[in-house]
């Protein structure tokens, strides 16, 4: 049986690490013997014995000693008159009282007189030293506490009388002592930088009337655990002097004088600004939660093995789950649709790489049985550059998508529509045309001769309109890719004029029919750059993007034509080549001009967005 002291348990958490010295005093040589080879045999422990307290007490007088085991009764002197001895002559190391004595009286007189532990002499060897050795442990911690604490407070008594003021003051913890009746009766001068109070009117007072009223409950059964031994850390709002407070946090151990309990001592420190922080953090996240759970798209988030761990409402709603408790189980890397439609491959990629995966359309069958088709946006959620799971941003699409469907199904109407209405109209132009040839041929008449020139040129304008309405129908109709430049100019066939490119390892974003653009460009320069004998294209880096040059040696562009040249109807033979160009690069945000100079030969700089070209 064991008795400890209400305050023995001040010390847990402490580790004691080094080999300890132990005194072990017996009049019975062989339970000496046992009890040293139980001690020692765990490597924590040293043990010097001997079998009366006079030899113990020359033993002390010469050596360290880190505790002391006393047995009762023995020749000479007992054991608790041994321990009186040893506290009246300052030996305040700690002692434990081990003896076969039972009464109770011997174990109140063993406490009373500063032991530290009182423990009976029953049940197997192995176990009473096994207890012992865990005893020892604990007394030693607790004395080395206590004289870390008598070490602090004696150190901010001393700053308190004489470091310089400003030293005092700017100290980030606060020392204090309470008595057992929770009354201030120490605390250091820095209390002022705190509560704005002076040490000297905080000394005497109720460490209660310091504390706000909401957490005076609670600071009084923290005290009453402080006195047991309890070293928690809490926190609370302490009362300044101008009626405000701030928040503190504190932390206590027992006080003890010679074996008796008369208070408690601690630090307190303001966590006044950490709290703020937390408070803006908390509302923060409270924000960010709300906003997620009233957003107007899904939003999911797993861990690293696809187990969802957060999913907002309207993510429910979308994947027809029956409520939040449903869907955890559907795992995002394992659920059969989605490992075929390729969406957990995407999510691995994502998750392995710690790269956000672009947004993209698709098809999906949650497992619930909800199909239609979403917009899905993968991005992968780290923690210190870990990657710990991923975020999914989910967007219903079908009605979209239905609407795409029938606009694109309205498009296919209307183009057949154009295609049957142009071919017919094409058909009809070459009947004029051809009984236009058989009239001018029966006609002789000058005048008659002349309005049937004007009839035949009117009848090959409407047959380019026509012919033009073709191409310009396909505008847009394919989505844009990735084009090379060198195989652009590659496409420009049977070209008369030679063309050196510079910059064929550059790749544009533009409509596929851009190619049309160069061969646009080609087909001005013959019909217009009379004399020329080259054209060279070529690339330069500008702050607004990528400029690719088509320049060649012929006369030029007038000043007044740069800009009409690009007008619908402009020129002597269409008049929608550089029109239609024009129309073409736009459709991604690319532009075109003309910048050469009169003389010199002429200078389209066809300028690429920033995005919009890489080099390969």
């Amino acid at each position: 049986m064991q008795i400890d002291r209400s305050l023995s348990s001040s010390v847990e958490g402490e580790t004691i690490t080094a080999s300890l010295s132990v005194l072990y005093i017996d009049d019975d040589p062989d339970l000496l013997e046992i009890g040293k080879i139980f001690l020692e045999r765990s490597g924590e422990f040293t043990v010097t014995t001997c079998e009366c307290p006079l030899e113990a007490s020359k033993i002390i007088s010469g050596k360290h000693v880190d505790a002391i085991i006393s047995d009762y009764l023995m020749s000479g002197m007992d054991g608790i008159r041994f321990l009186q001895h040893l506290r009246q002559h300052g030996t305040m190391t700690p002692f434990i009282m081990f003896t076969g004595k039972g009464c109770e009286d011997v174990a109140i007189d063993a406490l009373n007189s500063g032991a530290d532990f009182y423990i009976r002499k029953e049940g197997s060897p192995e176990q009473q030293f096994a207890e012992i050795g865990n005893t020892i442990k604990r007394a030693v911690a607790g004395r080395r506490a206590e004289e870390a604490f008598k070490k602090n407070e004696e150190l901010y008594q001393w700053l308190s009388v004489n470091a310089p003021p400003e030293i005092v003051e700017n100290l980030n913890e606060v020392f204090y002592v309470l008595d057992k009746n929770a009354t201030v009766t120490y605390v250091s001068p820095n209390i002022k930088s705190i509560g704005g109070y002076p040490a000297s009117a905080v000394i005497g007072r109720s460490y209660v009337d310091l504390v706000h009223p909401a957490d005076r409950t609670g600071r009084l059964l923290q005290f009453g655990s402080s006195l047991a031994g309890s070293n928690e850390a809490t926190e609370y709002r302490f009362l300044k002097a101008d009626g405000g407070a701030v928040w503190v946090k504190t932390a206590a151990r027992p006080i003890l004088r010679e074996g008796r309990l008369i208070g408690i001592q601690g630090i307190l420190t303001d966590i006044t600004s950490l709290k703020t922080m937390e408070e803006a953090l908390r509302e923060s996240e409270e924000q960010y939660r709300d906003l997620a759970e009233n957003a107007p798209i899904g939003i999911l988030t797993c861990d690293i093995e696809g187990c969802i761990t957060y999913i907002n409402q309207r993510g429910l709603d979308l994947l027809g789950a029956p409520g939040e408790e449903e869907a955890p189980p559907a795992n995002l890397l394992t659920f059969p649709p989605l490992v075929q439609n390729g969406f957990s491959g995407l999510l691995r990629k994502a998750m392995e790489s710690g790269i956000s995966i672009p947004p993209l359309d698709g098809e999906y069958c949650s497992s619930w049985g909800k199909k239609a088709h979403y917009r899905i946006h993968i991005s992968p959620i780290a923690n210190q550059e870990t990657v710990t799971g991923a975020r999914i941003i989910l967007d219903n699409i079908s009605e979209q998508k239905r609407s795409e469907i029938a606009l694109n199904n309205a498009n296919k109407k209307l183009q057949l529509l154009s295609e049957i209405t142009r071919h017919d109209i094409l058909n009809q132009i070459m009947v004029v045309q051809g009984f236009l040839q058989f009239v001018e041929k029966m006609s002789v008449d000058a005048v008659q001769a002349g309005y049937l020139g004007k009839v035949k040129c009117a009848a090959a304008a409407i047959r380019r309109q026509i012919e033009f309405t073709r191409e310009y129908e396909r505008l847009g109709v394919k989505e844009p890719a990735w084009l090379s430049l060198g195989g652009l100019i590659g496409k420009i066939v049977d070209a008369p004029i030679p063309i050196r490119c510079d910059r064929p390892g550059v790749s544009i974003y533009a409509d596929p029919m851009v190619e049309r653009v160069f061969s646009n460009l080609m087909d001005n320069t013959v019909r217009h750059a009379e004399g020329a004998t080259a054209v060279h294209v070529w690339c330069s880096k500008t702050e607004s993007g990528l400029l690719i040059l088509w320049e060649d040696d012929g006369p030029g562009v007038p000043e007044d034509q740069k800009e009409r040249i690009f007008e619908r109807g402009c020129g002597t033979n269409s008049g929608f080549g550089l029109f239609l160009a024009r129309e073409i690069l736009e459709i991604t945000g690319i532009g075109i001009t003309e910048a050469g100079r009169p003389g010199k030969g002429a200078r389209f700089e066809i300028l690429v967005p920033e995005g919009g070209y890489r080099f390969i």
